[in-house]
């Protein structure tokens, strides 16, 4: 049976490394009063995202430990209060991550989440689909599944800004067709209401506006995820980093200025015949979505003044 848990010690954030295999010590290892760390799931600035199993639950979750310091502190705040305003939406439909608690560990903010499986870049990187992408009966329901929860998003004013393959994480990776859900909030700014000292985001996913720091609304979520399901159909990112000409390569894509800001809204993407219609038939049941798909997000999901890729 489990000892009392005040009887045992809790170790700080900084005593939990991430070893190729966890020792037995480690099973014994709290966070917080009730969650027992599993293992380390990645590091950041901001600090660690933890394995735990939940001792009073018995279930697996996520758990994102904020180091104490001023900066990441304020960080926190706004993390939560983003995350609170996600529960408004209906768990059925939103495809976002779901939130459980906030708590405390010595002086650290821990987030708990629920676990989920893997997330879209590895699960491309694992399955060696980099050099031709994703089955197009994968592409079509993730990109789907994506498109839903930001119109899910539009509609209490938050944007994500930072959506790319890593921020997209699959429920189980063996469930045919993938669940997805949209994760990390923590640059997410309420609508009409941008605050650029806490707006997180990945150059060679964003929007020009964003790398202009210019006006910014719902609709450099779109341009993202446009990008981000490229980078699926394709394999390849449509953009490939190099900071120094991130910039130029995005604006030299475009035939004018208005194109670049005229954007189809997830309402309308969703009406779109790549949703409705049975594109498979089309296609000949291809073995991946590159030659079927980009067509089609050049269209719609990018920006009608995009020039072709060849």
């Amino acid at each position: 049976s489990t000892p009392p848990l005040k009887k045992k010690k809790q170790p700080t954030i900084s005593e939990i490394k991430q070893t190729p295999q966890q020792s037995r010590e480690d099973d014994c290892k709290l966070l917080g009063k009730q969650r027992r760390v599993v293992k380390v799931l990645g590091e950041g600035g901001f600090g660690q995202v933890l394995k735990c199993c939940n001792l009073e639950t018995g279930t697996m979750e996520a758990v994102k430990v904020m180091k104490s310091r001023t900066g990441v502190i304020e960080k926190a705040k706004h993390e939560i209060q983003i995350l609170k305003q996600l529960r408004r939406l209906d768990p059925n439909t939103r495809h976002v991550v779901r939130f459980n608690s906030f708590f405390f560990n010595m002086e650290d903010i821990c987030l708990s989440f629920e676990f989920l499986d893997v997330d879209l870049h590895a699960y491309i990187c694992e399955t060696r689909l980099y050099e031709t992408g994703l089955p197009l009966p994968e592409v079509r329901p993730i990109t789907e599944q994506l498109v839903m929860a930001l119109h899910q998003l539009k509609t209490i004013g938050i944007i994500h800004v930072d959506i790319k393959p890593g921020n997209v994480m699959i429920v189980d990776r063996h469930e045919k067709p993938p669940r997805v859900k949209l994760v990390d909030f923590g640059g997410a700014q309420m609508s009409g209401n941008v605050d650029f000292e806490t707006c997180i985001c990945t150059q060679m996913y964003s929007a020009p506006e964003v790398l202009l720091r210019s006006e910014m609304n719902e609709a450099l979520d779109m341009w993202s995820l446009g990008v981000t399901a490229f980078e699926l159909a394709v394999g390849t990112p449509m953009f490939p980093y190099r900071s120094w000409t991130i910039k130029t390569d995005v604006f030299n894509c475009f035939d004018d200025v208005a194109g670049m800001l005229s954007r189809i809204t997830p309402v309308e993407a969703l009406q779109h015949l790549f949703f409705t219609h049975n594109v498979l038939h089309e296609v000949q049941m291809e073995d991946n979505a590159t030659n079927c798909c980009w067509p089609v997000l050049q269209r719609w999901l990018i920006l009608p003044g995009l020039k072709h890729f060849n």
